[in-house]
């Protein structure tokens, strides 16, 4: 770890997103442009800043157990698949070795103990990311596999342990865990992804070094495998469809376990749909919710101890139609080094703390002098003692902002660039042995931009002693959310920008004597599906927006074709001038679509002349994956490979977006590779 990554990482990802959004707004307003760069310039959290208040984590490793994988052979575990897990061939042996004198983490091994009971009982794994929960289920479900197996001597026909996952990626990312844990088997224990993109049948040539994976749809009916790893759209097809019904034939009575991955993201009627597709599940197979073990996983969880885990445990016993009696949680727990050294107190500067061996992450003088100094064990201690407490020891930036200047309501981007440097210090100093100081993982919310909406009323109130108070723009105070009125009381309207020449106007919507939000009535531009719909307005406005609706253009310019009107504040009804009314410059469609009265462009169904302000995650993501690739290591691939070799994962919960998001990605890529 750098001893500059988070405090380098946050303000370029900031000041990049900065300039590419004002830049792809296009704003030929200067005013409108200097106010935009203060407010995304604001310290990180603030209203309008792109990088919402980051949360830090300490990752201290977990707490293992005693006895070895060699130790628990023949006892808890099978000595065959303790041989297989420690005797993994090939390519795989490097991320997938689990060996014999490796000792297991903690609750992984209360998992092993707890899902080995008679009568079957059900287990809820919650820890946090990294901490083996894979292992929590999958360990115990091949241990039981492997000894039915040695009782047949013979291969396992049908489907013993189902495996759900939300994602067709995470399914595929237990492909070679299981090629690796099952593969000295043979074809007597085998698994199947099964998903949209299995093939109906493949030729013999493809599938004779896989022995222990069925590959195909074919295969699968024929000869069900033990283990099937699927979503639940393939599972609802498979229990209506009839020509899986092979499947479930081969598989009556069999069925003794039901995983459900990432179990926090079945909320609401997902979470019933669930349960009503285990129930079915049941039923199909042959079998009552008593014969099965309920494995449900999450790594999202507040205390284990309180009200968090006994929903967790809640929860599965309800989806799966079980006692609460019967449902157990386990969690993991982090392993804090005690350090080594003489608590002084006081200590270096900052800057000077940076000059020990600064090229070095394993420094002993560097080490010596966190342990002494007052402040680097204030900081180390607060995400200490959460972990002692068995509380996810995450900490925003804003609460550390409050541990380090405490009569500090909001801390300043300054204050926040120094918090940053002493995380930076901490997790980026290691003792001789490689043991860090503190080490961190980051968790960064980006932003994206919904819209902009601006007071009508050139003479806004809240806008005095703002950039936005110049004779240049013609509106009042802005704003990032939308809304029917602005805080000094007059109407506010949605921003739009004349695509030709970049002028900024007000977008509203004529109906019934009322100026009103406009109600589009097609997608807007790319970056929709990434929006957050303006719900609280658009709802206010359903019944005024009812019927046909024209679009007005407010200037307030002194232009050619341009009507003034009047409007009464809280109404926002059309009417005579009086004293509570505030008047309006306004264009209006003249029938062959809205027109700029600057440029004299016309708007059309074809070509929409004016763009709202809106950025989606796939323009923003433009700026934000090159950096966070900037700034991680090299990886094992020569330096010519793009971002010599440099690599990174991401995952969209919606199928369309992930499709748009990764032609996007693709294009810039190969764009940056051309001008490079």
């Amino acid at each position: 770890m750098s001893l500059t990554y988070f405090s380098e990482l946050l303000p370029v990802l900031a000041e990049r997103a900065k300039l590419a959004a004002i830049s792809r707004l296009g704003f030929a307003n200067v005013p409108l442009r200097r106010y935009l760069a203060e407010v995304f310039d604001q310290p990180y959290g603030e209203r309008g800043a792109f990088l919402a208040d980051p949360a830090f984590e300490a990752v201290f490793g977990w707490q293992t157990v005693e006895p070895r994988m060699g130790d628990l052979a023949g006892s808890v575990l099978s000595e065959r698949l303790v041989q297989a897990m420690d005797e993994v061939p090939g390519d795989l042996r490097e991320d997938y070795r689990f060996a014999r004198d490796r000792q297991p983490y903690l609750h992984q091994l209360a998992a092993w103990r707890v899902l080995a009971q008679n009568p079957p009982q059900s287990l809820v794994a919650a820890s946090g990311t990294g901490s083996g929960k894979t292992e929590c289920f999958m360990v115990p479900i091949l241990d039981r596999l492997v000894r039915q197996q040695a009782e047949l001597h013979g291969p396992l026909i049908g489907v013993r342990a189902l495996f759900l996952y939300p994602l067709n990626a995470l399914i595929n990312s237990q492909r070679e865990r299981l090629r690796a844990w099952t593969q000295s088997f043979g074809s007597n224990l085998r698994f199947c992804l099964y998903n949209g993109n299995t093939p109906e049948s493949l030729p013999a040539r493809k599938t004779r070094d896989h022995p222990n994976e069925v590959l195909d749809r074919e295969t699968l009916r024929t000869s069900p495998p033990p283990i099937l790893v699927t979503n639940a759209t393939m599972l609802e097809y498979m229990l209506v469809r009839t020509a899986d019904k092979p499947i479930l034939d081969h598989s009556q009575g069999k069925l003794e376990w039901v995983v459900l991955d990432e179990a926090h993201t079945y909320v609401g009627s997902q979470a019933a749909e669930a349960a009503l597709l285990i129930r079915r599940v049941l039923f199909a197979f042959g079998v009552a919710s008593e014969q099965v073990r309920f494995v449900a996983t999450s790594a999202t969880i507040g205390d284990p101890e309180g009200e968090a885990g006994q929903n967790l445990k809640r929860f599965l016993a309800d989806v799966a139609g079980v006692g609460l009696d019967r449902v157990h949680l386990v969690t993991g727990r982090r392993q804090v080094p005690d350090l080594v050294g003489t608590f002084v107190g006081g200590g270096a500067s900052l800057p000077e703390l940076n000059t020990i061996d600064v090229h070095q992450e394993r420094s002993l003088a560097r080490y010596d002098a966190l342990v002494r100094h007052t402040t680097a064990r204030r900081l180390r201690d607060f995400f200490v003692v959460k972990s002692a407490a068995n509380k996810p020891p995450v900490a925003r930036l804003s609460e550390v902002s409050r541990l380090l200047f405490p009569d500090q309501d909001r801390p300043t981007r300054g204050q926040q660039r120094e918090i940053l440097h002493w995380l930076d210090l901490l997790s980026g100093t290691q003792s001789d042995e490689g043991t860090p100081f503190l080490p961190l993982r980051a968790h960064l919310f980006h932003q994206t931009i919904s819209g902009l909406w601006a007071c009508a009323d050139r003479a806004c109130s809240k806008k005095a002693g703002t950039v936005l108070d110049d004779h240049a723009w013609p509106y009042g105070q802005v704003y990032f959310d939308p809304r029917k009125h602005c805080d000094c009381g007059s109407p506010a309207y949605e921003v739009v920008t004349c695509g030709d020449c970049g002028t900024v106007h007000l977008l509203a919507g004529e109906t019934k004597g009322k100026l009103v939000h406009y109600q589009p009535q097609a997608a807007l531009d790319e970056f929709e599906l990434e929006m957050e719909p303006a719900e609280a307005v658009e709802e206010a406005d359903e019944e005024e927006a009812k019927g046909s609706q024209s679009k007005v253009l407010i200037v307030n310019r002194p232009l050619d074709k341009v009507e003034s009107w009047d409007i009464e504040r809280q109404s926002r009804r059309i009417v005579e001038h009086a004293a509570d009314t505030v008047r309006l410059s306004m264009a209006e469609d003249e029938g062959n679509g809205l027109f700029c009265p600057v440029c004299r462009g016309h708007d059309s169904y074809k070509r929409p002349l004016f763009q709202f302000s809106r950025l989606g995650a796939p323009f923003l993501l433009g700026s934000i994956l090159p950096t966070l690739l900037e700034y991680s290591p090299d990886g094992d691939k020569p330096a010519d490979h793009p971002y010599r070799g440099r690599r990174l994962l991401t995952f969209n919960d919606s199928r369309q977006g992930t499709a748009r998001m990764a032609a996007k990605l693709q294009q810039d890529s190969e764009r940056n590779r051309v001008r490079g």
